[in-house]
């Protein structure tokens, strides 16, 4: 079965707070066979904007990859990251999953590439607010096809609110994502692949971080939060299961400084 790789670029700009972060992603990535294989460190950037920190996780398989990122640990650990780094984070789209699960590896000799990915942030003493989205088309030039492995176009947006008196953060978070009808077996074209199309969605959730600045508590942190609070039924694209309905978490992570 081949493998699969996150490609992450970061700014980084509460290095306290993302030790929260690394912390509470640290299960989910050891549940799916996650190996980093780049993790920060000296680089050179080539072309184009770069980013300060530059990870490369490889997983045993592109079902695996996909799981990880949108399991519960790891959301519960991306709603971190969110609010104190940059990132983005892509999977190579040379491999994609076949039916039943499995992944089947993709030879494109000739294929083209394209998208944009925005991002914007805004921070307070007393609010705060973000949203990114990203646009990506991929064309199989030998056939004229599409290709299969190209995501939705989606916008995640976030705004909430601060109670410094109270240590609080809390608001919402929406993630809208369009139909990705792009794939080969469409319009009666054949496919090889097997992937199916995906319908388009809208999940909503409400979150909330409180860390304590009193002497004898500080290094805790509580968050909670409800996923999918509307219980939606959905699928990303790529994924043969739908996702969880309704879902009540609460992660309590302790950060020592020594």
């Amino acid at each position: 079965m081949p493998k699969a790789y996150w490609i992450a670029h970061v700014n980084v700009n509460d290095p306290e707070r993302y030790k929260d972060y690394v912390a509470t992603a640290k299960p989910a990535f050891e549940k799916y066979g996650a190996r980093f294989l780049a993790r920060g460190g000296a680089y050179h950037a080539l072309e184009g904007r770069d980013r300060a920190r530059n990870v490369v996780i490889e997983f045993p398989s592109m079902q695996a990859a996909l799981d990880c990122y949108h399991s519960p640990d790891y959301q519960a650990a991306k709603a971190i990251r969110v609010t104190v780094a940059d990132a983005i984070v892509a999977f190579p789209p040379f491999v994609i999953p076949g039916a039943g699960g499995t992944s089947t590896n993709i030879n494109l000799p000739r294929a083209e590439i394209d998208g944009v990915e925005l991002e914007w942030r805004y921070d307070s003493p007393f609010a705060f607010a973000g949203a990114a989205y990203s646009r990506i088309r991929g064309e199989n030039k030998e056939t004229g096809l599409p290709v299969d492995s190209i995501p939705a176009d989606k916008l995640v947006t976030y705004v909430g609110a601060k109670l410094p008196q109270y240590d609080l953060r809390f608001g919402v978070k929406s993630e809208f994502a369009a139909e990705q009808h792009r794939v080969s077996g469409v319009n009666d074209n054949p496919t090889e692949g097997g992937t199916p199309p995906t319908d388009g969605y809208a999940v909503h959730g409400l979150f909330v971080t409180w860390m304590p600045s009193h002497q004898w508590l500080q290094g805790f942190r509580v968050d909670a939060g409800i996923e999918n609070i509307f219980d939606q039924t959905y699928r990303r694209h790529l994924q043969t299961l739908y996702e969880e309905g309704r879902d009540f978490r609460l992660a309590v992570s302790y950060t020592a400084s020594f």
